[in-house]
């Protein structure tokens, strides 16, 4: 037996190549190799050798190790030592160094070096990673994948099946796989057969493994890219297309794809068609007029059976570009319930904006495009205008129901069709309000609806902010559900927000817009802040104040009202924010504190108190007030009469002797304390000749005397000579009226006086401002005579 081992051991020392020692005096062998298939060993020795037989090195002082780690061996003779070593389950490819050393006083002394190796045999890879292709049936070319495991040298060896064996093939190799032409000529082959048989061999250190694949030539075949491409008989929605290609019989089915690109980036589409042999033309259809196309043309042949990497067998792709004629719109913009807002109202006009959905350029079909928008009332009354913007303000509608019509033209003619929408006169009950907008890589919106508003869904709109709440471009609505009262968004933009509620009758709220956009990051809940105003005996209102980023973290406030005394006179809670709040119901002059709360969405909770007074009754300020007015009412009526009374007492009547003489009328000024002016007129007798029945006569002042202005101090003019005749009833009727300086007509506050001559001709009037005198002139032959003096 140890002359066996001993053999064992010789022919060890002769074929390991990858052994060395130091200063030769010993080796490292490994059995059953040093090269160990993973695969089907489950353990292997190691053995230290000592080759000099002269050595004085004690075969008991020599040990293994595996780098610096002890390993246990045994002697196996005078010259041997070896160590038993288990190989580990699951170990991929590797190397260890092993080690012989001999235990010195010094430390130990290295005697050799070895190195052992773990792997396995090369790996077959799937059938289908073999992939021939037949370019248009006139060569082929195979290639397979090129791994090598374990950094170990590998070979692959290529061939093909002929009655007389096999015929090896010239490859060539890249870092992933390698190549074999038929064109080179290397082995035997033909593309007259109807497949081929290949063999591969693919050889490790560790083993060696062979795997056959055959292939059918027509299933392989990859045609030749379409030529002469040609775009033809285009419309506005069609375009027929041509190319060459030479004929392929092959008794398979061909598979055409054509794939079309609009230069506007949508309306792409990819049509394949099946057909039983190659064609050379196709009609392609839907296409969206006035758009530049770019078509691309491939075709491939369909195999028998299923092929791995069918994408290689398609044929190069053939392009041309061609564009459609232009085309009256083909659809109306799209609109949404809700979308609108009335800007301004009176008593019966208002004024409103509407919004759709702006039309892609793509869908514009042709050159001058535009929108045209129709308000028609209920009774009938169309408003029409055009628009190049998808906003409308209609101006000085009557305030009603109105359906709006959109739809949009260009110079080839208009849309087909449009589309409706209804605005409806406001109602602040059925009107949402957006929440809050918080903004952190996107949008979160939410709003509320009023109490007992049961809304069936709701309308948001958004679009690129441009300026505050309006949207003149990139509008896009959503519609949400009832039970749905937010919207999120992960567009980074800045962006303009509006939400309308739609109600089962078909009646909708208009837009309610954002008021601010919140940063999450940079604010928070703080304390609410407000006024306590317009304090009454019996209420008070409490309206909050603050920056609307603080209020959009508001998700639901309370409001307490409590008097110093523990009374209760307020405790309501609200699910949203509220800006007025009137408390009601409260006792005078009685002292309160006002507690707001307000919590965010997470429950967290801010509050500040504040204490007002109510006012006083008031009733006794009251009654002195009304007494006050009507003692001082009633001086004032004692004083009117009083100087009414003086004025008539103070009237001065002079009687003339004769009637038929000439008089003047004379104005004296008196000089009583109070400055008044007294007017004196005195009326000559009527002259006999015959006048006319009603005849008025104005005087005015001689062109000698200038105009001036009205002086500030009380001016007396002098009369004219009134011509006059008595006679048996005649009487003289004089009514004055007082006016201010330049005023057209008399204020209306006159005195009347009968003159009855010739006992009476004469009156005094006192006056501190200017007085318009008319006299009526009563004759009992003649008729009547007036006259004005001023």
């Amino acid at each position: 037996m140890k002359l066996l081992v001993t053999l064992i051991l010789a022919l060890k020392l002769i074929s390991f190549q990858r052994s060395f020692c130091l200063g030769k005096s010993a080796i490292i062998v490994a059995e059953p190799s040093n090269v160990i298939n993973l695969e089907n060993t489950t353990a292997y020795s190691v053995f230290c050798v000592l080759t000099n037989a002269s050595s004085e090195e004690n075969i008991a002082h020599l040990s293994i190790y595996e780098k610096s780690k002890h390993i246990t061996s045994e002697i196996l003779n005078a010259t041997t030592i070896v160590a038993r070593v288990n190989v580990e389950q699951n170990a991929t490819c590797h190397k260890k160094i092993y080690s012989c050393k001999a235990n010195k006083p010094e430390g130990p002394q290295g005697l050799a070096l070895g190195k052992i190796y773990f792997g396995r045999p090369p790996a077959l890879f799937p059938p289908h990673d073999f992939v021939c292709i037949s370019e248009h049936k006139r060569h082929i070319h195979c290639q397979f994948p090129a791994e090598i495991k374990c950094d170990m040298d590998t070979s692959f060896k290529l061939s093909t099946l002929t009655r007389g064996g096999f015929s090896e093939c010239n490859t060539s190799a890249d870092h992933k796989s390698y190549h074999w032409d038929s064109r080179n000529g290397s082995c035997a082959f033909s593309m007259e057969d109807l497949s081929t048989s290949f063999k591969l061999v693919v050889r490790n250190e560790i083993d060696a493994r062979s795997i056959l694949f055959n292939v059918t030539h027509e299933d392989i075949v990859r045609p030749a890219k379409p030529n002469l491409l040609t775009a033809s008989q285009g419309t506005a929605k069609t375009a027929k297309v041509t190319w060459h290609m030479s004929e392929l019989n092959l008794l398979r089915q061909f598979k055409y794809e054509f794939r079309l690109i609009s230069v506007h980036g949508v309306g792409n589409l990819s049509r394949f068609v099946t057909v039983p042999k190659m064609i050379s033309s196709y009609l392609v259809e839907d296409l969206i007029p006035h758009t530049i196309y770019t078509l691309d043309v491939r075709v491939q042949v369909l195999p028998e059976v299923l092929r791995p990497f069918d994408d290689l067998y398609w044929s190069e792709c053939a392009s041309v570009t061609f564009k459609t004629a232009a085309h009256r719109p083909i659809t109306a913009p799209a609109v949404a319930q809700g979308a609108y807002n009335i800007k301004k109202r009176s008593a019966d006009q208002m004024n409103v904006s509407v919004f759709w959905e702006p039309t892609p350029d793509h869908l514009h079909n042709g050159t001058g495009f535009g929108y045209r928008v129709t308000a028609v009332s209920d009774s009938g009354n169309r408003f029409t205008k055009k628009a190049n913007l998808p906003t409308y303000t209609f101006s000085n509608l009557s305030i009603g129901h109105y359906r709006i019509q959109v739809s949009s033209f260009n110079d080839v003619g208009e849309s087909e069709s449009y589309n409706e929408m209804q605005i409806f006169p406001r109602n602040d009950n059925c009107q949402p309000q957006i929440r809050s907008v918080f903004k952190s890589e996107g949008y979160n919106v939410s709003w509320f609806v009023p109490e007992k508003a049961n809304p069936s869904s709701y309308t948001l709109m958004y679009c690129h902010f441009t300026s505050q709440a309006t949207c003149h471009e990139s509008t896009q609505f959503v519609t949400l559900p009832a039970a749905r009262t937010f919207f999120v968004t992960t567009q980074d933009r800045a962006l303009n927000f509006a939400v309308a509620a739609i109600y089962p009758d078909n009646h909708s709220s208009e837009l309610s817009w954002q008021h601010c956009v919140v940063a999450p990051r940079t604010s928070r809940l703080a304390a609410p802040k407000y006024h306590v105003e317009s304090i009454t005996a019996d209420s008070m209102t409490v309206r909050m104040v603050g920056r609307c980023e603080e209020h959009s973290y508001y998700a639901r406030m309370q409001i307490l009202v409590r008097a110093l005394d523990g009374q209760l006179a307020m405790n309501k809670s609200y699910d949203h924010f509220v800006e007025e709040i009137v408390v009601d119901r409260l006792k005078s002059s009685t002292d309160y504190g006002v507690n707001v709360t307000v919590f965010d969405g997470f429950g967290k909770s801010e509050h500040e108190v504040t204490r007002r007074t109510t006012a006083s009754s008031g009733i006794w300020i009251l009654i002195l007030v009304l007494a006050a007015f009507g003692t001082a009412a009633m001086g004032f009526i004692m004083v009117v009469a009083v100087r009414r009374l003086k004025c008539v007492l103070d009237i001065k009547v002079d009687v003339p002797i004769g009637l038929l003489e000439d008089q003047e009328d004379s104005v004296e000024e008196s000089e009583a304390d109070d400055h008044e002016e007294y007017y004196n007129l005195t009326c000559p007798p009527i002259p006999e000749e015959s006048e006319p029945a009603a005849e008025e006569i104005y005087y005015s002042k001689p062109a000698s005397i200038p105009e001036e202005p009205a002086p500030t101090e009380p001016v007396i003019t002098v009369s004219q000579e009134i011509p006059t005749i008595g006679g048996g009833r005649s009487y003289i009727e004089m009514t004055s009226w007082k006016r201010p300086p330049g005023a057209g007509q008399p204020d209306g506050n006159g005195n009347y006086e009968q003159m009855h001559p010739p006992n009476k001709h004469s009156v005094i009037v006192r006056s501190t401002v200017y007085v318009q005198m008319n006299l009526f002139i009563n004759r009992a032959r003649t008729g009547n005579y007036t006259q004005t003096i001023v």
